[in-house]
Parts: structure tokens; C-alpha cells; sequence
């Protein structure tokens, strides 16, 4: 699991980590939407090495996304967005490349 790479694709989501106490001493920590409100545990999103936490990122982009095996020596898969091959990221999983290629719509 890359926690830091969950991190920076939470925070390009516009969300932020917040605090939910149920009981006295057992704090959950969650992801929340500036606009939604909590959205999901920290702990169990982690789109780094969940196929369909990184998918969840593809349709909320919209738009043209490709992933292809690439075998390469920069990793193992490829993706993109909006057919920018210079945006292309890889990497050795399939969900760590869609979190890299999200990233890279959010650099400007």
C-alpha cells in the first residue's frame, strides 16, 4: 500500500482529513468532501492498490482514459488521460498508474 501517494490523490480531490469520535477514545478518521461531507474511512480507501477506488477516480474524470500492460522498464502498466501521451504515467500495478495519471491532470 503507498499511503502517501492515497494521500496526495485525497487531497487533489479537494478532500480533507477530519476526526469522527463514536465513543471516548475511538476516533475514526475519514475523508471529507469540502462539499459532501465525509466521504469514506481512511483506512479502507486506498486507490493506490484498490482497483476500484482507482477506477472511481476514471469516472469522475470523465473523458478519454487509457490503461494498457506496457512492460517497460518505467513499470509494468500505463495510463493517461485525454489522450496526452506526454501524461502518460507507469508504474509496476494497474491502480498505482490510474492514481499517477490523475495526479498529472492536476499539475498545471
Amino acid at each position: 500500500m503507498n499511503r502517501e501517494l492515497d494521500v496526495q490523490v485525497a487531497e487533489a480531490l479537494g478532500w480533507r482529513k477530519i476526526e469522527i469520535t463514536e465513543k471516548p477514545g475511538a476516533p475514526i478518521w475519514v475523508w471529507s468532501d469540502p462539499v459532501l461531507g465525509p466521504r469514506v474511512s481512511v483506512e479502507l480507501w486506498n486507490p493506490s492498490t484498490d482497483i476500484a477506488a482507482a477506477w472511481s477516480l476514471v469516472e469522475q474524470h470523465g473523458g478519454e482514459f487509457y490503461l494498457e500492460r506496457a512492460e517497460s522498464k518505467h513499470g509494468d502498466w500505463m495510463a493517461m488521460f485525454d489522450d496526452e501521451l506526454g501524461d502518460a504515467e507507469f508504474a509496476p500495478t494497474a491502480p498505482e498508474a490510474i492514481c499517477r495519471a490523475f495526479l498529472a491532470t492536476k499539475e498545471w
